[in-house]
């Protein structure tokens, strides 16, 4: 993912970020997750979709609405 803000924010440890105005950043950063025959790239492949399913399990439906709710109801009604 780039390496911004709202990114590190959402997808936390469960992504590899690259600097977005750099295309060899980008180049090193997929060769880190998707070289075949590279051990460590093929490790820190599994352990990023281990930890992506972990960190997307905070926005399912049945996290996300209920404070979407709360949020909502707080807000000043209008007069």
């Amino acid at each position: 993912a780039s390496d911004i803000g709202v990114h590190r924010d959402v997808f936390q440890d469960a992504a590899e970020y690259f600097n977005t105005y750099s295309p060899q950043d980008l180049v090193q950063a997929l060769q880190r997750v998707i070289d075949p025959i590279d051990p460590v790239a093929m490790r820190r492949r599994d352990a990023l979709i281990e930890r992506g399913h972990a960190v997307s399990a905070q926005y399912v439906p049945e996290r996300v609405l209920p404070q979407w709710r709360e949020f909502l109801l707080g807000l000043p009604t209008p007069s």
